[in-house]
């Protein structure tokens, strides 16, 4: 059991601060002493603060009885850090009142009669709404084991407990990204809803182990096949900016896969996409329409979401099963973003990243070490709570955002971490990147970054994801009338979309796609006449037969091969830390994908048509 929390205060200090050398954590009754050699030589955290003062103020959770010390007394006695397993089901993780309560529900049969919980002195007070069996006695307890709550648990009746209905409110979300439980949505959805919405609830609790401790996990283990079919596909971000004419997509992808809009903008990405409500509805049933909840559901046009889900069910994908299929596909193209072990192999990884002596790398080795270890510190229980958007902090965008703060001093993290997460959402469900572009705001170069890091960086010591996506399909004509969407999905579902589709995936012998690019065009043409009506649409991407190891001498290499090969190779070493980290990134070589993250590019100008 992990009463206080000890081991969680003893491996975040091993994550944010790598320079230092703790020898283990330790234990005498209620007593928790972390071991530090160096503690009389007063070491300083990576921000210059007294070690002590930072942990204390920083880092140690409250009422825990942890200290640090430079020698371990006589009759302590050594505790192991928490296990892959253990991270992933949150187990001795400080955890609020309304976490534990969520983590309770979505572990115990939906029968189970809990009512609420508060805490006591020394105690947990289960509140249940009927006398438990023997058998649910036994879930309850297996369930806080399962936790690590290391407390006396008490079980009452309502009736014996005054405060109850106050303590109901714990169970409200008070973090507006958090996912809202089932049980508090089960009188206001369609049955539909409430159905898919549980089974994304049991799909985590049954994957989440797998999907955080097992490299080997891919997108195509957590996806329906819906979301795996080989087509042509898009990704638009419609969750509160307005999209593009959906006419646009149509005659190129497919597949639309599309975030779904907030219930506050329904309407008006309904007017942006120049559709009505039933035609929508009639392009999910012919396959062309898909959707993702990265937010809670309770955010989305419930109503909508219900008529999805009859016409068909595997036509929405819901934030839990999304996160596990980013954190995959994240996993097979940057590795060191979600490391399958613990707080030491993940400490000694960090410690080769702050170690580096060579001038022009060593920034760069510092602030992914600050990065990563900001992003390790809870993030299980973070992509636990909030699905989808959990991944925000252990993305991409987080390491630009700070690589740019760093260089330039310009603070363009939100905008990077809201674009790596479309971006990251894209390739999780194999489809192009259509980023934002209106009037007042356009993230595609963030996107175009992003999805750059993603893909490749030069094979140099410096750096340098390539700033500019070079075309990879250009000069596609495509629609923005207002023709029945039902007319142009009959006129534009053809074999010459499943060619370029090919051509896009890498899957088909075609190596110059101008003639299918050609006669498509020539049908736009003849669709639409008034040139005023058409829009022209590249795609980028570094393709994917550049994107390989620097074993073939090819000028972009996969970013974690390049970490490997000029962070790594220039670390310390002295610090030969060996063990799981080093075998681990030995084997990432292999291991990481080189398919290429394209992005759109919209340029609504045509000349000479």
């Amino acid at each position: 059991m992990d009463k206080f929390n000890a081991r969680y205060a003893y491996e975040s200090l091993l994550l944010m601060q790598p320079h230092i050398e703790f020898s283990g954590l330790w234990t005498k009754g209620d007593r928790f002493l972390i071991s530090c050699p160096s503690l009389d030589k007063n070491p300083l955290t990576s921000d210059g603060k007294p070690l002590r003062d930072w942990f204390h103020y920083s880092c140690r959770p409250v009422c825990c009885p942890i200290e640090i010390a430079s020698d371990v007394p006589e009759g302590y006695e050594q505790i192991n850090e928490r296990s892959e397993s253990e991270l992933a089901r949150l187990f001795g993780e400080p955890l609020t009142l309304s976490e534990l309560h969520r983590e309770l529900y979505i572990t115990l049969p939906k029968s189970f009669p809990l009512s609420a919980i508060k805490s006591g002195a020394g105690k947990v007070v289960v509140s249940v709404n009927r006398l438990l069996t023997q058998n649910e006695e036994n879930e309850i307890n297996i369930a806080f084991a399962n936790i690590g709550i290391d407390f006396d648990i008490e079980v009452v009746d309502p009736s014996e407990d005054s405060e109850t209905n106050n303590d109901k409110a714990l169970k409200k979300s008070f973090d507006g990204l958090t996912l809202i439980l089932s049980e508090r949505i089960k009188d206001k959805v369609p049955n539909c809803v409430l159905s898919s919405y549980e089974e994304d609830e049991e799909f985590w609790i049954d994957n989440r182990v797998n999907v955080f401790s097992s490299d080997i996990c891919s997108r195509k283990d957590v996806l329906k096949p819906s979301f795996l079919k080989k087509t042509s596909a898009c990704f638009i971000d419609a969750t509160v900016f307005p999209p593009k004419n959906i006419r646009t997509y149509l005659p190129i992808y497919q597949r639309l896969v599309i975030s779904m809009p907030l219930a506050t903008h329904f309407a008006s990405a309904l007017d942006a996409f120049n559709v009505q409500e039933t035609e929508l509805l009639n392009l999910i049933a012919r396959g062309r329409v898909q959707f993702i909840l990265p937010q809670s559901i309770q955010r989305y046009n419930l109503n909508f979401i219900a008529k999805a889900i009859e016409i068909d069910p595997d036509s929405v994908l819901l934030s839990r099963r999304l996160a596990a299929a980013s954190v995959a596909e994240t996993r097979a193209r940057l590795p060191f973003l979600y490391p399958p072990f613990g707080a030491s192999a993940k400490r000694d990884l960090l410690r080769l990243l702050v170690s580096v002596s060579e001038p022009k790398i060593k920034p760069v080795g510092e602030v992914l070490a600050r990065s990563l270890a900001q992003g390790w510190v809870g993030m299980e229980r973070n992509i636990s709570n909030r699905g989808g958007m959990g991944t925000a902090n252990n993305g991409v965008g987080t390491i630009l955002g700070e690589l740019i703060n760093t260089v330039s001093g310009r603070d363009l993290r939100l905008e990077l971490i809201t674009s790596s997460m479309s971006v990251e959402w894209a390739a999780a469900v194999g489809a192009t990147y259509c980023p934002i572009e209106n009037k007042g705001y356009s993230d595609f170069n963030a996107a175009n970054l992003c999805a750059s890091l993603y893909s490749g960086v030069e094979n140099a010591p410096l750096i340098n994801p390539v700033k500019s996506l070079e075309p990879f399909m250009e000069g596609l004509l495509t629609l923005n009338n207002d023709a029945s969407v039902l007319e142009v999905d009959d006129v534009f579902t053809s074999s010459d979309i499943d060619r370029l589709g090919g051509y896009l995936r890498g899957v088909t012998g075609l190596e110059d796609p101008s003639e299918e690019i050609a006669a498509l065009n020539e049908r736009i043409r003849k669709f639409e006449t008034n040139q005023n009506r058409i829009n022209r649409l590249d795609i980028l991407g570094l393709g994917g037969v550049a994107v390989a190891t620097a074993m073939t001498g090819n000028p972009y290499v996969p970013f974690g091969l390049w970490i490997a090969q000029y962070i790594l190779k220039n670390a310390d070493p002295s610090r030969d830390v060996g063990g799981k980290a080093i075998d681990w990134i030995r084997a990432i070589n292999a291991r990481s994908s080189t398919d290429a993250v394209l992005v759109s590019r919209l340029r609504s100008k045509i000349q000479g048509l």
